[in-house]
């Protein structure tokens, strides 16, 4: 970029050299260093004495028990759960869950209602800027998917937040 000075004569910019730091050897020899790794690899594997396809068998099988295992314990988990409680119980709880839900819902509708619009500040019509949310508000946002952010005034002590909608972009 040039620029002119205050008596007329134009001082020509140079572009800096970017000063570049010699590459590490590991970066320089990369591609050697995992053709010796595959080489010495396949070299012990030639005369390893060990049976790997059978000790490879013998972890899958392994592992699909304990997956198995797992399983079985978390369906007798569930079974006493179901042993403990009759079933008018776990209608009840059920009913409980929608309603709380429900409630959910109309206090996300009310909060973005009452809070959509923040564009000055109310107290004296001073400009917002963004602060920090509160954990609260974040937890809050992150529960409702809602999008919080607060507000600062510049010129006096009032802070307020405005709730959006989150807008997912495909």
């Amino acid at each position: 970029m040039n620029q002119e000075t205050p008596h007329g004569e134009v001082r020509v910019r140079r572009k800096r050299k970017r000063s570049r730091s010699k590459p590490s050897a590991w970066w320089s020899f990369r591609i050697e260093i995992a053709a010796l790794f595959f080489f010495a690899l396949g070299v012990f594997l030639l005369l390893e004495e060990m049976e790997i396809k059978e000790t490879l068998f013998k972890g899958v099988v392994n592992g699909f028990k304990a997956i198995s295992n797992g399983f079985v314990w978390l369906l007798h988990a569930i079974q006493h759960i179901f042993e403990r409680f009759e079933f008018s119980d776990l209608v009840g709880f059920l009913f409980i869950m929608i309603a709380l839900v429900l409630l959910l819902i109309q206090f996300r509708r009310s909060l973005l209602t009452h809070y959509a619009v923040l564009d000055v500040c109310p107290e004296c019509g001073g400009e917002l800027r963004h602060i920090h949310r509160l954990p609260f508000q974040r937890f809050l946002s992150w529960l409702l998917r809602l999008k919080i952010r607060r507000y600062g005034c510049r010129d006096c002590t009032f802070t307020g937040v405005r709730i959006r909608q989150l807008t997912h972009h495909r």
